[in-house]
C-alpha cells in the first residue's frame, strides 16, 4: 500500500536530493493550497470521520479542485514506486493520503452536497414565502383593489363607444402601459389622473404601495424560475445518489459515510 512506507527524516550524507514525485505544476499548486489548510493528519482524519469542525466547507471546495487528475496521480505512482525515499514533501504526503482514501474526490462532492443542500433549500424556501406573501398581499390590499377599481372605471370610460368600454377587469399586466397614457395637453400620464381622483375621494388609499413592499422584492421572480431551481435540485440529489453508491463500495466497517449520507438523503428527499 502506498501509506506501507514510513515517513522518517533523512540524514544529510550529502547525497544528490531526488526530484519531487509530482509534476513542477501539480507540485506548487499543492503546496500553496496546503499552506491554507489544516496538518494533512487533521485533513485525513476529517475526510475519513466527515468532521466539519476540522474541515471547512472553504477547505472542502479547495481540495477538490486542486485533486490531481488521473494521468497525474499515474504518473505519481510511477515515480513513488522507483523510489526508495522515506521522506516526502507536504504536497507528496497529501497524494499519497488521497491515493489511500478510496474515492477521494467522490467522497469530498457527496460530503459537501450534504453540507451546501440545507443552505440552498432554505434559499429556495425563501423565495417561496417571498412570493407567497406577495400574491396574499396583492389579494388582501383593499386599498390596491379600490385603486384597480379607478383603473377599470376610468378605462371604461375612455373606451366608452367601443367594444373595450364594458370591461368586467383587466389583466395586471397592462398596469405599465397607464405612465406611457399621456393627456392630450400637458405632461400628465393616465397613471398620475387616476392617482389624483383617487387621492380626491380617498387620501389614505394612495399609500397603498406602502404595504408592499415584498411585492417589489418579488417583482423579478416567476413560477418558471421557482420550477428551475427544483429541477435543478432534483437532478442534484440523483447525481449525489449515484456518487453516494460507488463511494459506498469502497468503505470498511464503521465508516461513518453510509449512515451520514443516508441521513441526508432522507432529509433531503
Amino acid at each position: 500500500k502506498m501509506m506501507s512506507r514510513s515517513f522518517q527524516a533523512e540524514e544529510n550524507s550529502g547525497k544528490k536530493k531526488e526530484p519531487p514525485l509530482l509534476q513542477s505544476k501539480v507540485f506548487n499548486n499543492l503546496s500553496i493550497m496546503l499552506h491554507n489548510l489544516p496538518k494533512i493528519s487533521i485533513i485525513q482524519s476529517a475526510v475519513l470521520k466527515l468532521n466539519s469542525s476540522e474541515l471547512k466547507r472553504d477547505d472542502i471546495q479547495a481540495i477538490i479542485s486542486n485533486v490531481p487528475k488521473g494521468p497525474e496521480i499515474q504518473s505519481f505512482k510511477e515515480a513513488y514506486a522507483k523510489s526508495k525515499r522515506t521522506k516526502f514533501a507536504e504536497c507528496e504526503k497529501f497524494v499519497i493520503m488521497i491515493i489511500n482514501i478510496p474515492n477521494f474526490t467522490l467522497r469530498l462532492e457527496c460530503w459537501l452536497i450534504s453540507q451546501e443542500f440545507d443552505e440552498n433549500l432554505e434559499s429556495y424556501i425563501e423565495l417561496l414565502d417571498l412570493l407567497d406573501k406577495s400574491i396574499s398581499t396583492v389579494k388582501q390590499s383593499k386599498d390596491f383593489k379600490l385603486f384597480l377599481s379607478y383603473v377599470l372605471a376610468i378605462g371604461n370610460y375612455l373606451n366608452g363607444g367601443t367594444s373595450k368600454g364594458q370591461a368586467d377587469g383587466f389583466n395586471l399586466e397592462s398596469l405599465p402601459k397607464l405612465v406611457m397614457a399621456k393627456a392630450r395637453t400637458g405632461n400628465l400620464s393616465l397613471l398620475e389622473y387616476i392617482i389624483q381622483k383617487l387621492f380626491k375621494a380617498h387620501p389614505d388609499a394612495v399609500q397603498f404601495y406602502a404595504s408592499m413592499a415584498c411585492v417589489h422584492e418579488s417583482a423579478t421572480l416567476t413560477y418558471a424560475m421557482i420550477d428551475k431551481i427544483r429541477d435543478e435540485a432534483s437532478k442534484v440529489i440523483k447525481s449525489f445518489k449515484n456518487k453516494v453508491r460507488k463511494v459506498s463500495k469502497g468503505v470498511e466497517s464503521g465508516d461513518p459515510f453510509v449512515p451520514k449520507m443516508t441521513e441526508f438523503l432522507e432529509k433531503a428527499t
